[in-house]
């Protein structure tokens, strides 16, 4: 029978610190750096930060192996060098050293989104560098040329930074490119032709600089092209009418520069795929060609402040997408019924949300059929043209409309029921419901805290006496309006105050009139003892007694209201005033 020895406690302990050792070293826990250039690269960059508020790099200390530090990524293999730093959003501050220049494994760096200033850094030596993220940052001084020496870019971002100077000439050396960032920095002079060379190019944004001269032709050869931002620069020339294949492109702002010249016949057969178009605030002249209805897919469409002119195409009606349609401030007429075209074609816009024809040469009245433009409108602007008639009453259709422009026009007002102090009341519809809307003039000092003022009166009251309100629609510092149930026998004032032999069949009886006197007298004593709050109306007028159908009296207009409150049985005012509130001759004793 064999014996057989039970190994020592210390030769095992060996072997598991052998085997311990091996796992250490292939999981980088070990202190050791294997690699020390791209060990001590990171602690050069590391002293350049001056400001570390999420104390991101708070493991950065040479007793964690390198590959661990926040924000790296190694190698998995020996000798573990640095194939990531990716730091975006962190708020740091300092300079960046130009030490990641010797991080020559490196594929991505990422610096976005922190507040590093001073020069681009020295990095000539990465050649496999794919990815360079250094956007959103506070970088000057120009962009060098030795950045095409990493061949391999695929992705480079230095937008938002405060960079100058050219574009390198020689960006067309980096021929493995798909996209190119360099908007809102302070770049002059033009845009390198060598940029056509990149045929991988996808995305191009030099938008917010001042670049100058024109568009070279070859970037009109970029035939991958899917997004081509220029807007905001000081581009000159036009759009070639020697298009051809752009069948890839989504996206082009060439908005807010000098380009001018007519728009090729055929923009919207070459661009037959895009999504979004930015030609504002340019100086392009001629018609608006009739192909820019044939891009299926397009949602905005912005040519506004040019010098367009002829009519708008009605086959603007094909983008059954579109959701964005600016026309204004160019020189397009409508003066026929043909001329008027366009709106019957753009009830086929089902998602439409903003139209602005305003400052054009659009004679004669609105068409009826402005009621089949869509539901989804949210801003619709025809202002300063030569509008006459009156505005159809489908208008009011539009339960979701934010904005309505028709100011600087010739239209008769047919629909304006009363004019008040601070603003006018329109008669309209809201679903199918007769409405009055009205409308404050903002201009008018006083107005907005008359909106306020009767909002705040009307929000906790209720009263068979009192006129309801439907809704209230505000856009700060631009619109504000309360839309009201529409009382068809207008107020009392008018049946007091014969205007003309027409009014003389409007005469109330005895009994009307007590009626009238026992309905105000029931909603100013709820108003006064029976809404939980004490409000004193401060402007009771003939004018502001609204009669409905069945000539019952209700009060309205609260706009100057004040609220009271009981302490020890006598009321004081919650908030003072300056200057006299109500009209002359109906002010209550001691309110002035």
């Amino acid at each position: 029978m064999s014996h057989w020895k039970q190994p020592s406690k210390l030769a095992m302990l060996v072997v598991l610190l052998l085997l311990l050792c091996h796992a250490v070293d292939k999981v980088h826990c070990s202190t050791h750096h294997n690699n020390s250039q791209d060990f001590h690269s990171l602690l050069e960059f590391h002293k350049g930060i001056t400001s570390d508020p999420n104390e991101a790099l708070s493991n950065w200390n040479p007793s964690i192996h390198f590959c661990h530090w926040h924000g790296v990524n190694c190698s998995f293999t020996r000798p573990y060098r640095v194939t990531e730093l990716n730091l975006t959003g962190q708020n740091l501050a300092g300079q960046i050293s130009s030490s990641l220049g010797n991080l020559t494994f490196l594929h991505t760096l990422d610096l976005s989104y922190n507040s590093f200033s001073g020069p681009l850094p020295l990095l000539n030596k990465l050649r496999n560098l794919d990815v360079l993220f250094l956007g959103s940052n506070h970088l000057g001084d120009v962009i060098p040329d030795w950045l095409t020496n990493s061949s391999n870019l695929v992705d480079l971002d230095l937008s938002e930074n405060n960079l100058t100077g050219h574009i390198p000439s020689n960006i067309g050396f980096l021929t493995k490119l798909e996209g190119i960032a360099l908007y809102n920095n302070n770049l002059t002079g033009v845009i390198p032709p060598t940029l056509g060379n990149i045929s991988t190019l996808e995305v191009v944004d030099f938008s917010a600089n001042q670049l100058s001269g024109s568009i070279p032709n070859k970037v009109w050869q970029i035939s991958n092209i899917t997004m081509l931002n220029l807007g905001q620069n000081n581009l000159s020339g036009g759009i070639p009418d020697t298009l051809s294949n752009f069948s890839s492109l989504t996206a082009l702002g060439l908005n807010n520069n000098k380009l001018g010249s007519a728009l090729p016949s055929n923009i919207g057969d070459v661009f037959r795929h895009l999504n979004e178009l930015y030609l504002d605030n340019n100086i392009f002249v001629g018609t608006i060609p009739t192909s820019l209805g044939n891009p299926s897919s397009l949602e905005a469409l912005d040519l506004s402040n040019n010098h367009f002119s002829g009519k708008i195409p009605s086959s603007f009606g094909r983008l059954s997408k579109l959701q964005i349609l600016n026309l204004e401030l160019n020189m397009l007429e409508a003066r026929d019924s043909e001329g008027w075209q366009f709106f019957d074609a753009l009830a086929n816009c089902s998602s439409l949300n903003i139209l602005s024809v305003s400052q054009n040469l659009l004679h004669g009245p609105i068409p009826n059929s402005i009621s089949n433009l869509s539901t989804t409108l949210q801003y619709l602007m025809m202002a300063s043209n030569n509008l006459s008639g009156t505005v159809p009453p489908t208008i009011g259709k539009f339960s979701g409309l934010i904005k309505l422009s028709l100011a600087n026009n010739n239209l008769t007002e047919s629909n304006l029921i009363g004019r008040g102090r601070y603003g006018s009341v329109y008669r309209g519809k809201l679903k199918e419901m007769e409405v009055a809307v009205k409308v404050f003039d903002l201009e008018m000092r006083g107005a907005e805290r008359s909106f306020l003022s009767e909002c705040e009166a009307l929000r906790s009251i209720q009263h068979r006496n009192l006129i309801p309100i439907i809704t209230a629609c505000s856009i700060v510092g631009t619109f504000k309006a309360l839309i009201f149930e529409f009382m068809s026998n207008g107020n009392l004032d008018t049946w007091l105050r014969h205007k003309g032999d027409e009014e003389a069949t409007r005469c109330l009886g005895l009994t009307q009139r007590i009626n009238i006197v026992v309905n105000i007298a029931d909603a100013l004593d709820y108003l006064h003892h029976g809404c939980g709050r004490p409000t004193v109306h401060c402007d009771l007028k003939p004018s502001n007694i609204l009669l409905d159908d069945d000539m019952n009296a209700l009060l309205g207009d609260f706009g100057i209201a004040s609220f009271y409150y009981d302490f020890e049985t006598k009321w004081t005012c919650s908030s003072s005033s300056i200057g006299i509130k109500g009209t002359i001759g109906y002010i209550p004793p001691g309110r002035n």
